[in-house]
C-alpha cells in the first residue's frame, strides 16, 4: 500500500520531498552528483526511517548518482514497522499507575524516542529499530515528585540494564515503581523592601555533581 507523508531527503537534510497520497515523491534542484537518501515516516509512526537501498544506516545506504536535468528513477522503499518497548509506571509506595511519566529509549550511537505513560501508567514506544536500548523514566514538569530511575530500577543509565527490542515486535513488562523525591522550598524577596519576587528560576545542584 502507498505510504502518504514520509519525509524523502538527501543525508543531511539539504533537499526533502514528502510522499503523496500514491506514495510518489520527488526531490528538486539538485546539482550533478552522488547522494544518500533517508526514508523517515512521519512523526509518532511506528515504522523505521531507512536509507536507500533498504539499509538501515546512512553509512550503509548506497549512492545515488544525480546529473543535472536527467531524473534518476525508481528509487523506492518499502517501509517496516519497527519493534516497541511497552510497560507501566507505577508508585513505589501503593502501587497505582502514575501519568505523563515520560519514558525514552536510547540507542547507543544514535538518539532516542519518548514518550508519555497514559492515566493508568501505561506506555508503548514504537517505531524502533532492532537493537539494545536504555530506557529511562523521568518525572518532569507535569509527573510528579518523582526520582528519575532506568530499567531496572537503577539511578544512573550506565548501570542500567539493556532491553532488547526485534523489528516488528513487543518487548514488554518494561516496568518502573517510582520513588517520591525530597523536596526544597523557600520564598524569594527583595532585599530592600522585603516584596516578593516573581518568577525567579531556583535550582539546587548536588554536591560533587556538575
Amino acid at each position: 500500500a502507498a505510504f502518504e507523508g514520509v519525509y524523502v531527503c538527501t543525508t543531511g537534510g539539504a533537499h526533502c520531498s514528502t510522499t503523496n497520497s500514491s506514495g510518489e515523491y520527488t526531490i528538486t534542484g539538485l546539482p550533478t552528483s552522488s547522494y544518500k537518501i533517508e526514508f523517515s515516516p512521519p512523526y509518532g509512526s511506528s515504522y523505521v526511517t531507512q536509507y536507500y537501498n533498504g539499509k538501515s544506516s546512512a553509512s550503509e545506504a548506497n549512492a545515488v548518482s544525480v546529473t543535472e536535468g536527467v531524473t534518476a528513477s525508481n528509487i523506492n522503499a518499502e517501509m517496516h514497522e519497527g519493534g516497541r518497548i511497552q510497560g507501566k509506571v507505577t508508585k513505589a509506595v501503593g502501587g497505582g499507575g502514575i501519568e505523563d511519566i515520560d519514558v525514552c529509549a536510547f540507542e547507543a550511537g544514535s538518539g532516542s524516542r519518548c514518550v508519555y505513560s497514559d492515566a493508568s501508567g501505561n506506555y508503548t514506544i514504537s517505531g524502533l529499530r532492532a537493537g539494545s536500548y536504555t530506557v529511562e523514566f523521568y518525572a518532569g514538569y507535569g509527573g510528579g515528585n518523582y526520582l528519575t530511575q532506568y530499567y531496572n530500577a537503577k539511578s544512573t543509565r550506565s548501570e542500567a540494564d539493556s532491553v532488547t527490542v526485534a523489528a516488528e515486535a513487543t518487548t514488554s513488562n518494561i516496568n518502573a515503581a517510582m520513588d517520591e523525591g525530597g523536596q526544597i522550598a523557600g520564598k524569594v524577596t527583595k532585599f530592600v523592601g522585603g516584596a516578593d519576587l516573581e518568577e525567579l528560576e531556583v535550582c539546587a545542584y548536588e554536591e560533587g555533581s556538575s
